[in-house]
């Protein structure tokens, strides 16, 4: 997608027709004369002396004349090629007309294009625009080489070209692709060099001029789509915006703009999104693709196609807003992702050529879209899988291929109930932990031998991808992490009041497989991400929402008593925030009313430093995604002062301490060294986030100032003992916890308050 020159990573695996491929599209088999066919509009290279910018007399009077005889015999060419049924792959070319449209130009000037397959049957009023991939142009030189191919202009595009082998959008399938199959197809030819999303014509190159005009193309084409009278554009009522590779970037980066377009076109039609291998990393990333879009952004004048309320966001690199990782967030209109986690395309860009650079790219890139197709109160979706691909070659997952999976989501956008699906997650037979999923025969993948070197790590993979992908049987579940996330596993029996939800991860589960002793039939169920709760009586308080851990949890009582006395009224998120990525993924929920807070707190680490399938690895994962959080509680709520917390010390020896006896103990097991590591991290994250002002209340310096930086018991040779489920005793810290005694957790929670009340002043 991001690199320039073209690339076919699935060369010679399909019988290519009317046109020869490149990545990832087709592009012309040989130089046709521009009237082959009488019924296209003229190529410019064709027409008189006249420019674009003069009045021709006869245009105005025979416009609607020649559209309709245009239009009536592109439908008989169409017919005729597909045998009178449309039932056809073949594609006829349309040429936009400059006279008409005169900015809707390709790199060297040429007329913008597109190809077209009318639809039939059931068919007739359903729509596929999809935005042709193939990179893009990255500096004045590159778009000035582009500009003399078939990637910058319309000059040699044959007459027609077959659709058939480009991906599945195409396919003449009614099964395995129940929506599509036999819809009208609009091909958009990618001739801009700028993911369609440029808007300046001032620049040149010695001289010559070099067209970005990737806006006025699109609007060219709708608008020449639904000026077809009969069943045109105009009479659509399901409309799929798509694309695939930069088409895919494309398709994120302008979806409700482009939609807007169409909508006016078609009012009463439901319009989507379907993004294919479109979905990179953006800023703030480890892997971010964002600096490279600098050249689009500027110097093509990208502006005016983006989100505005993402370009205000970002406003120090408002090009990241072509990247899906930063301005899906800001997406009006639904869309569904078709998403390798091992997008070839990708680990190339990012020059990964072996596990230890490949695997942690797998597990974040995993992680966003994930947390992408699953976000709370969105229409979004996704088809997630595991092929070493770029688009085209998709696995089934859970029996769907990835347009039955589309269909199906597609329909819940016009039902009353929400969509019986959102996600679809190519899962493995083996535990994530401890070898990267590795599937060569469900996927047909290319480059085996290099993904088999790629995937056959034993590193300890983190959370997100363990939830992700850990193996699930149909007829039950034996531990949350068994089950898709955000789902967990919930059982019938008396244990099932444990959820949900105690914990999203819990180590402990109620429930073991069908079939053995003792059996508990459990299955996987949605977890929901609830609202804070409010008292109204207490609406004239200055309001304060904790967000954290069990550590914030445990000095919720104190500080709620405590801040009462100074007027502030304290709520904490429901349960356990768990993790980072427990965090985004729920973040919406707790940020609900965002506008009634005057503090937010927020605390993350015991669960990311945990040394179990929660860990998220403290510089990457771990840091990315609390960038991630800050800016959007800043976003979400910008009169409300942010106060970060510090992940709280671990004591020396329960990194392999487990016991459960009594409930309690150091479980999961951490490791003394970690939190510092964590907390660093956490500044650096914090100050990457761009958010002004964020106050940090360093809750690890109350305790290292009481118990020192390394101990064991706090105080050294203190006891405790757990009577009638309370913890009593002489120490600060519960013996072999991370959790503390009330006298700790009323220290803890007056640092809290100590820390709040200069902020509410």
């Amino acid at each position: 997608m991001f690199n320039h020159f073209p690339l076919s990573l699935h060369s010679g695996d399909h019988n290519h027709k009317t046109a020869t491929r490149f990545d990832p599209g087709w592009g012309p088999g040989s130089k046709v004369h521009t009237n082959r066919i009488p019924t296209e509009l003229p190529h410019p290279a064709s027409r008189t002396s006249h420019g674009p910018n003069k009045k021709n007399k006869k245009r105005k009077k025979n416009t609607e004349e020649g559209t309709m005889i245009f239009w009536s015999l592109l439908s008989a060419i169409s017919a005729a090629a597909s045998g009178g049924t449309g039932s056809n792959t073949t594609a006829v070319r349309v040429l936009l007309d400059l006279d008409i449209y005169p900015n809707a130009r390709c790199l060297d000037g040429s007329a913008g294009l597109l190809y077209l397959r009318r639809g039939w049957g059931s068919g007739a009023d359903v729509w596929n625009l999809f935005q042709e991939g193939g990179g893009s142009c990255h500096s004045m030189s590159d778009c000035a080489h582009r500009a003399t191919t078939t990637q910058g202009s319309s000059t040699p595009w044959p007459a027609t070209i077959d659709l058939e082998g480009k991906g599945p959008y195409f396919a003449l399938d009614n099964v395995t692709s129940p929506l599509l199959w036999n819809a009208n197809v609009a091909y958009l030819v990618y001739c801009d060099g700028g993911a369609f999303s440029g808007d300046n014509t001032s620049l040149s190159l010695a001289g010559t001029p070099i067209h970005f005009r990737g806006q006025a193309i699109l609007r060219a084409a709708i608008a020449t789509l639904a000026a077809s009278g009969g069943r045109g554009l105009d009479s659509a009522t399901a409309i799929t915006i798509s694309g695939c590779s930069e088409g895919g970037v494309a398709t994120f980066a302008h979806l409700d703009w482009m939609a807007a377009l169409v909508k006016r076109a078609a009012p009463g039609a439901t319009v989507a999104g379907l993004a294919d291998s479109g979905f990179y990393p953006g800023d703030g990333s480890p892997f971010s693709h964002v600096p490279m879009q600098q050249f689009l952004y500027e110097a093509q004048n990208a502006s005016g196609c983006l989100s505005p309320r993402c370009v205000a966001a970002n406003a120090a690199t408002p090009w990241g807003c072509l990247v899906a990782e930063t301005n899906h967030e800001y997406l009006r209109t639904p869309i569904f992702a078709l998403q390798s986690v091992f997008d070839t395309n990708q680990l190339s860009t990012a020059g990964c050529k072996n596990s230890s650079c490949a695997v942690p790219y797998m597990s974040y890139l995993n992680a966003s879209v994930v947390e992408f197709a699953t976000a709370p109160g969105r229409a979004t979706g996704g088809f997630i899988d595991l092929c070493s691909r770029h688009c085209n070659t998709e696995p089934t997952i859970d029996g769907y291929t990835s347009l039955q999976a589309y269909a199906e989501w597609f329909r819940g956008l016009s039902s009353a109930a929400t969509p019986p699906r959102r996600a679809w997650l190519q899962r493995t037979t083996k535990p994530f932990n401890a070898h990267a999923p590795y599937c060569a025969s469900c996927c047909n993948a290319v480059d085996d031998s290099e993904r088999k070197e790629l995937t056959t790590t034993t590193a300890t993979a983190s959370l997100h991808v363990a939830a992700a992908f850990a193996a699930a049987t149909t007829s039950g579940c034996a531990t949350d992490a068994t089950c898709p996330f955000p789902q967990r596993c919930c059982g019938t029996s008396a244990k099932a009041e444990n959820c949900p939800p105690p914990l999203p991860f819990a180590h402990d589960s109620p429930c073991v497989l069908p079939g053995t002793t003792g059996a508990t039939r459990c299955s996987c169920v949605e977890s929901k991400c609830s609202t804070p709760e409010y008292d109204a009586r207490n609406a004239s308080r200055k309001q304060w929402l904790m967000i954290g851990d069990s550590i914030s949890d445990g000095c919720l009582g104190p500080s709620k008593t405590l801040a009462a006395s100074h007027d502030i009224q304290l709520e904490h998120n429901p349960t356990n925030a768990a993790n980072v990525w427990w965090g985004a993924h729920c973040l919406d929920a707790w940020l609900a009313d965002a506008a009634r807070w005057d503090v937010i707190s927020y605390q993350f680490g015991l669960h990311d430093l945990a040394l179990d399938n929660e860990r998220l690895e403290p510089s990457t994962t771990y840091a990315t995604y609390l960038t991630n959080i800050t800016k959007r509680i800043a976003a979400a709520a910008p009169q409300a002062k942010l106060l970060w917390v510090t992940t709280t010390p671990v004591p020396l020896g329960i990194d392999g301490y487990c016991n459960k006896t009594n409930g309690e103990g150091g479980c999961p097991p951490r490791a003394q060294k970690d939190p510092p590591i964590y907390n660093a991290a956490a500044q650096l994250a914090i100050a990457k986030s761009g958010v002004p002002g964020v106050t940090t209340l360093d809750l690890n310096a109350v305790v290292t100032n009481k118990c020192g930086a390394k101990y064991t018991l706090c105080p050294e040779n203190c006891s405790a003992t757990k009577v009638n489920g309370k913890w009593v005793g002489n120490c600060y810290q519960i013996p072999h916890n991370v959790h503390y005694l009330a006298v700790g957790w009323t220290e803890l929670s007056a640092a809290y308050v100590n820390a709040v009340l200069p902020l509410v002043q």
